[in-house]
């Protein structure tokens, strides 16, 4: 079973936090023996806390002391080569979000458009018309079009040649399709109510 995610928030009641922080430092202290362990590596782990009069090291004082002075004798562009903080920690889990994000919408997107095109394969298939597509994409400076740039132009020049008149009459943007479309709604329920109102009334 997978383990849910873990919501990070300050904890505001001292009594919960000190409970939190007992709970998570004994997680900490057991991880950081496994990968040493497991890698047959060594990593120092001090621990400064408010609820501790004294801090606590892992693996032991002696070792840790050794590994901090054998890292604090280190050539300064060894030491911080690959060095982080919980600043730049944070700002890199969030830069990985944001690409997560990107990347969904991306390809949400191209989910959408593979649906739309299909549909409008399928209508001119099935119905003998012609539906000249052209999706727009932000960030990509090429449309996507349907069934091609030449059949799509053609189409567009002819569209452009009607009168006036008969290119308005039956043009709908999407406002007035979405309006058109709740008329519709509501006509059906009105008239749902209206025929259960009437069967209602039979009955008495």
């Amino acid at each position: 079973m997978a383990r849910r995610k873990v919501r990070l928030h300050y904890i505001a009641n001292e009594t919960s936090e000190r409970m939190t922080f007992r709970k998570r430092k004994k997680g900490l202290l057991k991880k950081v023996g496994e990968i040493t362990t497991i890698c047959d590596i060594k990593v120092p782990t001090i621990i400064y806390s408010p609820f501790d009069a004294e801090l606590e090291v892992f693996p032991s004082h002696p070792e840790v002391h050794e590994m901090v002075t054998k890292f604090r004798d280190m050539p300064q562009m060894d030491k911080t080569r690959k060095m982080i903080n919980q600043e730049t920690f944070l700002r890199q889990q969030i830069d990985k979000v944001r690409e997560h994000i990107r990347k969904q919408r991306r390809d949400n997107r191209e989910n959408e458009i593979t649906q739309v095109l299909k549909k409008v394969g399928e209508i001119t298939i099935l119905c003998d018309i012609k539906v000249a597509a052209i999706i727009y994409i932000p960030f990509d400076s090429k449309p996507e079009v349907f069934p091609s740039h030449p059949e799509v132009h053609k189409l567009l020049t002819k569209f452009q040649d009607m009168p006036q008149m008969d290119k308005t009459r039956e043009m709908v943007d999407q406002k007035t399709f979405y309006d058109n479309e709740l008329t519709k709604f509501g006509s059906r329920s009105k008239s749902k109510e209206e025929t259960t109102e009437k069967r209602r009334s039979l009955k008495f």
